[in-house]
């Protein structure tokens, strides 16, 4: 049975809605004041709130406030009962986090689809959210071990041959072994920090404060940083020569360290799925109030189903690309341009060309 609060204080009015809902197979705590509604959320976390609006302790806005604000019942669907059906209090309620709401009087049959409609709609959303979380799941228990073993193998066999055949190797063999364990170093040491980062971001984002601090943070010369980030890539995969940086230097609402991590991933996706000779385009620009950043290549290009399914972990056709790390890379990006206020967008033609795009607020 499906768990309904009924916050009201007006007894007729609550004790009519608990026997209609009782009727329809609901198990129903009614309480008589928002205050003690708070309370009754808190413990017996319904399905789903139904809330009036005028109450004298707690009014219905300060109780959706309460109720968003705590983990436990922030996602419980919320609908509102009122008289007032005003534009401007709808719009608050809305921003608040309101669901629906029930103007008074109303009917039986509008108190059910009403509470139908909300139900199927937070079951179709947590069914959703449970299907992604498996898909980051499988992911991780596959994908993250693979690249961490990965790593230490290389490490491990290097480190094993130069123990073992130490008196008979000449300094170029060791030079080599020597570059293959900083090599498997450094990608290991990239999978560690970006998996850190990854839950750094978002433990922010849970933290209101924290996340208006950081969109507090700007950077005054972009291109600056755009441009050396974008090169060091280039280098990495000793390609200048196809690495093409173009556009503007005005501020935006980003930190250094935010938007020299975004270029990085994108870039370093950019090469890693393009060939050599094919050219790699960054450009930036203004469009209204926005800082827009473009990253470009032209390779294989990804599906819209791709495109949708897009996460922490999640890579496309491995076997065939033999890409390293397990595509934390657009995950982290999309999470700091969003920390800042912004957006990353990604539009592609399979066997053509992908770009990604990343706006983020301009300081005027």
């Amino acid at each position: 049975m499906k768990k309904i609060l009924v916050i009201e204080d007006e007894q007729n009015l609550r004790e009519d809605i608990i026997e209609i809902l009782k009727y329809e197979d609901f198990d129903v705590v009614g309480s008589p004041s928002g205050s003690q509604g708070v309370k009754f959320a808190r413990t017996y976390l319904p399905d789903l709130i139904i809330c009036d609006i005028m109450m004298a302790d707690m009014d219905g806005y300060n109780v959706l406030i309460e109720v968003r604000s705590d983990p436990a019942t922030v996602n419980i669907p919320f609908i509102f009962l009122t008289a007032r059906t005003s534009r401007e209090d709808m719009r608050r309620g809305m921003e608040l986090g309101a669901d629906d709401y029930l103007t008074k009087p109303f009917s039986q049959p509008e108190l059910i689809a009403t509470i139908s409609t909300r139900l199927e709609k937070h079951e179709n959303l947590t069914r959703a959210y449970e299907r992604r979380l498996n898909d980051l799941r499988e992911n991780v228990i596959h994908a993250l071990p693979h690249e961490m073993r990965t790593s230490l193998t290389g490490i491990l066999s290097y480190a094993h041959m130069l123990k073992d055949e130490a008196e008979a190797l000449q300094p170029r063999q060791v030079y080599q072994m020597s570059e293959g364990i900083e090599k498997a170093a450094q990608r290991l040491h990239r999978l560690t920090e970006n998996y850190l980062l990854y839950a750094q971001i978002e433990f922010i984002f849970a933290d209101p404060a924290r996340m208006a601090s950081m969109r507090e943070n700007q950077t005054d010369s972009p291109q600056l940083f755009v441009r050396q980030s974008a090169i060091q890539k280039s280098l990495e995969y000793e390609r200048q020569d196809d690495l093409m940086v173009e556009g503007i230097n005005i501020s935006t609402g980003i930190s250094p360290e935010s938007l020299d991590k975004i270029v990085s991933e994108i870039t370093d996706n950019a090469f890693k799925f393009s060939q050599e000779g094919t050219p790699v385009e960054v450009t930036t620009r203004c469009t209204g109030d926005k800082y827009v950043l473009s990253i470009t290549n032209y390779g294989p290009g990804m599906s819209a189903a791709q495109i949708a399914s897009v996460g922490a972990y999640m890579q496309f056709d491995r076997r065939i690309y033999e890409q390293n790390g397990v595509g934390l890379g657009l995950t982290i990006s999309r999470r700091l341009a969003e920390l800042h206020g912004g957006t990353l967008e990604i539009t592609s033609i399979p066997n053509d060309k992908t770009t990604v795009i990343i706006k983020l607020p301009l300081i005027l």
